[in-house]
């Protein structure tokens, strides 16, 4: 059974959060600063719609030719290009339309943004990946002598230590089974999956 979804247009998000601002700036300041306070919420929304306008602009831009663009897809909690229509991730699909291919099956692929940008889905900028090589890619993860290590933290994040440990997510990580490499910490996979970060 299929399950109906409503969405809404961005603009009655944002009329709904600037009720509830306006709502929440009243308690706040009292009613003698609203307009103060409604002003200042019309420019944010202002703000944000310019935003948003610039923003669809540039990602139809990017996607000559593909069907992209803000009547068709919407942008998802991850920051992917999702079609209306079926909410498959546009570059899934241009990939396979496309023949992109990697080493695994498609399904087990990880379809890879070679310049960063997941607005930028032409087919000369994907690629298919495995998990391990997409890792690899983003420096999630790194090989040392063989064995897998995954990052889990940048090294300028670290605020606890002791001589024999850093604090990383409330677990004390022991210094000797860390690899820092280009201001991030890694461990390695065994200790990852037993700490529970994946």
């Amino acid at each position: 059974m299929r399950y109906l979804r409503l969405r809404f247009p961005i603009q009655v998000y944002g009329i709904i959060l600037v009720l509830l601002l306006l709502i929440f700036m009243v308690k706040l300041l009292g009613y003698h600063l609203i307009w103060i306070s409604a002003v200042l919420l019309l420019l944010a929304g202002l703000f944000y719609y310019l935003w948003n306008k610039n923003r669809w602009e540039m990602i139809a831009q990017l996607n000559t030719g593909l069907g992209i663009d803000k009547k068709t897809t919407y942008v998802d909690g991850q920051g992917y290009l999702r079609w209306k229509e079926s909410n498959r991730l546009c570059h899934r699909d241009i990939a396979w339309e496309n023949n992109i291919r990697g080493s695994a099956r498609f399904g087990e692929c990880d379809i890879h943004h070679k310049d960063g940008n997941k607005f930028h889905n032409q087919p000369s900028n994907l690629e298919a990946l495995t998990r391990d090589q997409h890792e690899y890619e983003h420096e999630q993860s790194i090989l040392v002598q063989g064995k897998k290590y995954r990052k889990v933290a940048r090294l300028s994040k670290i605020y606890r230590e002791t001589h024999k440990a850093y604090l990383i997510a409330n677990q004390w990580i022991p210094k000797s089974q860390t690899i820092i490499r280009d201001g991030a910490i890694y461990i390695p996979n065994w200790l990852y999956k037993e700490k529970g970060f994946g």
